[in-house]
């Protein structure tokens, strides 16, 4: 039953009704079971289905198969049917029905629908499980309703329930979607060392927190307790830690993050290169950009439109518009098409090196390429007519 092995599942079946031996509930169940490991909504119905159609009465562990390959694929039209036809049939649902409803509707941001099932599994079986609770947590997070995830995060602990690593990660998440830097951190404070030892992504959710409130002397703060809690940041820590710094004069700690990736064996990623050389440009660090970009070369990475503007920005501002024109042409040689920030720092380049002539003819480029100047563009021009 593994996910990539559901085939040999429906191969098995078919075997068997080759020779006249028609599959049981226990052997659709587990064809059902197989399906959504691997994520298979589409065949699991069709088991389901042939039970019904061969009069194979479906059990509890069928229903529950089904819905869980329908939640994996995000149709939560179908494992709600799913749960409807149970009670039909006067299978009561139990704690994993619920949970595996619910899970199918955390995706497609169905909150409300979530939460009544949560309202429901309480009123007939009880407290939900963890699943249950996280699954809530996640809908919530994803249809913007932090508070609602934070409330039921507290009434699981409140419960006689353990919260999951999976749980916190799910409730930290929500909190950086929703810039709560500080019911993030507060969270974080309460995980217990074991949990935080295992968990990269809660470390990640929480510095992406802070990064999104511009907290960046707490992002860096938190990146450097992964390393005294013996736990290797990854790709994704950097970039985010990164990013937080690419909102103020913060270069050297950016470049200094960069460097502490290869110390970890890391390796660099077009997003991470992009907001450190973002970030050495609203420093005016033009040569520091200019060399981030030289790395994205040496690591074998594609340099695409946002790591050229970012370039061009960053010579912009240096006022060094010769490196400019190289950076032009290497886009024009990798075969990106240019946009109106590409331009624009273009534009404001030259004009800045009193190359008016050259400013205009970029403009004049805009009408053959089909890229709408905007207001930016006109005062560029302008300006930069003015200067020569």
């Amino acid at each position: 039953e593994k996910a990539e092995q559901w085939q040999w599942a429906l191969g098995l079946t078919e075997v068997m009704r080759s020779h006249t031996c028609s599959p049981d509930v226990i052997a659709c169940s587990a064809a059902i079971s197989a399906c959504a490991k691997g994520e298979q909504w589409q065949p699991a119905l069709g088991f389901l289905q042939a039970m019904l159609n061969a009069l194979v009465p479906p059990n509890m562990i069928t229903y529950n198969a089904t819905i869980s390959s329908c939640g994996k694929c995000g149709c939560w039209q179908r494992a709600i049917g799913i749960l409807e036809e149970m009670q039909y049939r006067d299978l009561v649902p139990d704690v994993t029905t619920y949970s595996a409803v619910i899970s199918a509707c955390e995706k497609p941001e169905q909150w409300q629908r979530a939460l009544s099932l949560l309202d429901i599994m309480q009123s007939r079986d009880g407290v939900p499980n963890v699943v249950a609770f996280t699954a809530a947590m996640s809908a919530c997070g994803q249809g913007e309703q932090w508070q609602r995830s934070l409330l039921l995060f507290q009434m699981l602990r409140s419960s006689d329930l353990v919260p999951s690593i999976i749980t916190h990660q799910t409730v930290l998440r929500t909190c950086e979607k929703s810039g709560q830097w500080q019911q993030a951190l507060v969270l974080f404070g309460a995980m217990s060392k074991d949990l935080l030892l295992q968990s990269t992504i809660a470390h990640n959710a929480t510095i992406g927190s802070c990064a999104a409130a511009e907290q960046w002397q707490l992002a860096l703060f938190l990146i450097e307790a992964m390393r005294n809690d013996i736990l290797t940041p990854d790709v994704f820590t950097y970039s985010t830690g990164i990013s937080a710094l690419g909102t103020g004069e913060h270069w050297h700690y950016v470049l200094a993050l960069f460097d502490a990736m290869k110390y970890d064996n890391l390796k660099p990623n077009i997003i991470t290169c992009n907001s450190a050389i973002d970030a050495c440009g609203k420093s005016g660090q033009w040569q520091h950009a200019l060399g981030l970009l030289e790395v994205i070369r040496n690591d074998v990475l594609v340099p695409d439109v946002i790591t050229y503007n970012a370039a061009m920005s960053s010579c912009e501002k240096g006022e060094q518009w010769k490196p400019v024109c190289i950076l032009w042409e290497a886009m024009r040689r990798d075969a990106l098409l240019c946009d109106v920030i590409t331009f624009n720092a273009a534009i404001s380049a030259f004009g800045r090196g009193k190359q008016w002539q050259i400013a205009v003819e970029v403009c004049e480029l805009m009408q053959i390429d089909d890229v709408l100047p905007d207001v930016i563009s006109c005062n560029a021009v302008i300006t930069a007519c003015g200067k020569g």
